[in-house]
């Protein structure tokens, strides 16, 4: 079998899994990994020989892709990552709603009730674009 470097291409840069290196090979890999791409690389998953490489590193990732195969004959499997990623809970969708980060959820949908009833746009001093924000803010925390 023929060992391969697995890299998932993600909005944040490249998850590397290395497959079927040998000891040898592995170790290999991961010192010239880490001169050629450094500091746009870090450890993600040591158990599952997984890293990361970040997005401004592309041509240091491709130099590094070459090095291994031609030393080593590993192949490049490239995958794009799945589009629908798990939304985070970013601290503006917190702020938006006038919560902490550390809200439990029953209180972030209590406090975008209260903001909807408010903001609402059939009520009088109603905001339309304000309810969309707060809409956005509170899709993005209830996911």
């Amino acid at each position: 079998m023929t060992p391969t470097i697995h890299i998932t291409i993600t909005p944040e840069g490249f998850h590397l899994t290395m497959k079927r290196l040998t000891r040898d090979n592995f170790g290999d890999a991961i010192a010239s990994l880490k001169r050629t791409v450094s500091p746009n690389l870090r450890e993600y998953e040591p158990d599952t020989k997984m890293w990361f490489v970040a997005d401004a590193a592309r041509t240091q990732l491709d130099r590094w892709l070459g090095y291994m195969h031609v030393t080593h004959g590993v192949e490049a499997e490239w995958t794009e990552a799945e589009s629908e990623q798990e939304p985070t809970r970013t601290p503006d969708a917190f702020a938006t709603l006038h919560l902490l980060p550390t809200a439990p959820p029953e209180v972030v949908k209590a406090a975008y009730r209260a903001l909807a009833v408010k903001l609402h746009p059939d009520k009088p001093g109603g905001d339309t674009q304000a309810m969309q924000t707060i809409i956005a803010a509170y899709e993005q925390l209830a996911a």
